[in-house]
């Protein structure tokens, strides 16, 4: 069976179901009678709707019979194209009117075959109603804002729009009949054939915008850009292809526009990132310079605040000696000086008392002199480097006992002066060090203890040290005074109408360096001092 006389029967039983005004029926070949007739062509007929199919004589209102080219023998000799014919029908009543008659190739084997009768005033009707639709769709095809192209299965144009032809520059009817290559640039048609064929094989609705570069070709060869979408329809004659056509040229030049501005704007972004990249260096480096100059700033400030804390003290130590030197000097020279002058006078014998008293201020002030010559020059040589620590073996406490002997024998009116020892007396150190540091500690205390006072040396020896404490009941030294103890040239505030260079102190704590001992200072104002000395014996 045709493919055609198929999806015609299938037609014309979905015509005759609806209600449309026609005679449909099944007419059974080996009865040469109707089985089926519709409600509508009972009535065309002038049966009532309720009446049955073999009722109706085909003969008495149509001559079936003489449609077919020959009697009908069987089904297999029924004609196996639809026939089409006009015919005069005669209802019940006498009534005669044209009809077109259409009937079908049988589809089954028991040879029934389908019969469709439509009277030709309605058809006219429907003629009329289908040139209104076809001339509605023509127009609204011709008008649509998208070019239309429609194909046939082999790629041949059917049909075009206005618009498709106005975008490939052919007049009407100049496509129609040509193969759809026509509109393909020339060197991609091998490829667009092998695709339609492949789309033939698999035909698949391909909406636009999925990503494909195509082109078309105009009639003077000239190439655009388009976008395509496809679809399709099943016809008698096998599917149509129809393809939508867009031309893109504006929306390239645009998007080519904006990607020359982007790539535009991306190279003004990597200048400024590079450009920003350069100002940060040159930031992190600008900060690190800054940095370091602030830190040499700061190391500046602190060598010049150190430098004017040396100046302050250097001008404060200057300023304290030559006070201390216009008193000390000054004071012995004018002993002396009216010493002498009183012994040019003293020139009888009977005044040798005199004489003797006036001789020995000259050498008390002497002394007093010479101490304080040494004392400069101890210090000069400790700050040189040029003293030095001799350790030998020798006797502790038969040094403090010589010691205390010599002053209590000099200050016979001063206070009196005590010594103790515990633990072994023989010890490694150097003994002129030592001798310096308990000669000085000892002098202070008989200088600043007044007479009854009590002053007290006690030794201690053990193993790795020796400990010695000198404790007074003298003037003390004051809290803001002990602070400054050691610093060259300085005096207590409550002792500077007493004699004294301030730098007894000072040359004690260098001294106790080099024999790598301590110093340890313990003091109340108006009650006395203790000073501890200790040092290592190994």
């Amino acid at each position: 069976m045709e493919p055609s006389s198929s999806l015609l029967t299938a037609g014309i039983s979905r015509l005759a179901s609806g209600q449309l005004r026609c005679f449909f029926g099944w007419y059974d070949l080996h009865r040469q009678a109707f089985d089926y007739i519709n409600p509508a062509g009972l009535r065309l007929l002038g049966y009532a709707p309720e009446a049955r199919a073999e009722q109706v004589n085909p003969e008495k209102h149509f001559a079936l019979q003489h449609v077919f080219s020959q009697p009908v023998q069987s089904p297999a000799d029924f004609v196996r194209d639809v026939t089409l014919q006009v015919l005069q029908v005669t209802a019940l009543n006498g009534d005669s009117w044209p009809a077109l008659l259409l009937v079908a190739e049988a589809n089954r084997t028991d040879g029934r075959i389908p019969v469709l009768l439509l009277p030709l005033a309605d058809l006219d009707e429907r003629l009329q109603e289908i040139a209104r639709f076809s001339a509605y769709y023509k127009t609204a095809i011709d008008h649509a804002t998208i070019g239309i192209i429609v194909c046939d299965a082999s790629g041949t144009i059917l049909l075009t729009n206005r618009f498709a032809r106005e975008q490939f520059c052919y007049n009407e009817g100049e496509l129609e009949g040509q193969p759809v290559e026509v509109l393909v640039p020339h060197e991609q048609i091998s490829r667009h054939q092998k695709h339609r064929q492949h789309f033939m094989q698999n035909i698949q609705d391909r909406p636009m915008g999925i990503g494909l570069d195509l082109y078309g070709r105009r009639k003077d060869n000239s190439v655009f850009p388009v976008e395509i979408s496809l679809g399709h329809y099943q016809t008698p004659n096998g599917p149509h292809i129809v393809a939508f056509v867009s031309d893109i040229s504006i929306r390239k030049k645009n998007e080519e526009a904006l990607l020359h501005q982007q790539q535009v704007l991306r190279k003004y972004a990597d200048e400024v990132q590079r450009l920003n990249a350069q100002l940060e260096q040159r930031v992190e480096e600008r900060t690190q310079q800054l940095t370091e100059a602030m830190h040499q700033v700061e190391q500046s400030r602190q060598e010049l605040a150190e430098a004017l804390k040396k100046e302050k003290e250097l001008s404060d130590l200057k300023s304290r000696f030559i006070s201390m030197a216009s008193h000390e000097f000054r004071t012995p020279l004018s002993t002396i000086q009216s010493s002498i002058e009183l012994l040019e006078k003293y020139v009888n014998t009977s005044e040798r008392d005199k004489q003797l008293r006036h001789i020995r201020r000259i050498h008390e002030n002497v002394r007093h002199l010479t101490a304080m010559l040494e004392d400069f020059l101890s210090v000069d040589r400790l700050e040189e480097g040029r003293v030095t620590a001799h350790r030998q073996p020798m006797n502790i406490r038969e040094l403090i006992n010589g010691l205390v002997e010599d002053l209590q024998e000099s200050a016979k009116e001063g206070p009196a002066i005590q010594s103790s020892h515990q633990g072994p007396e023989q010890v490694i150190t150097d003994v002129n060090l030592l001798k310096n540091v308990l000669l000085n500690l000892l002098g202070n205390a008989v200088k600043y203890t007044p007479a009854g006072g009590t002053i007290t040396v006690c030794s201690t020896v053990n193993d790795s040290q020796a400990r010695v404490s000198v404790r007074d009941t003298g003037v003390g030294i004051s809290e803001q005074d002990l602070a400054h103890l050691g610093d060259r040239f300085f005096r207590g505030t409550n002792v500077l109408h007493i004699k004294g260079t301030g730098l007894g102190l000072h040359i004690v704590q260098k001294y106790l360096e080099l024999l790598g001992g301590t110093l340890q200072v313990h003091s109340q104002l108006g009650k006395g001092s203790e000073f501890i000395i200790t040092i290592p014996i190994n």
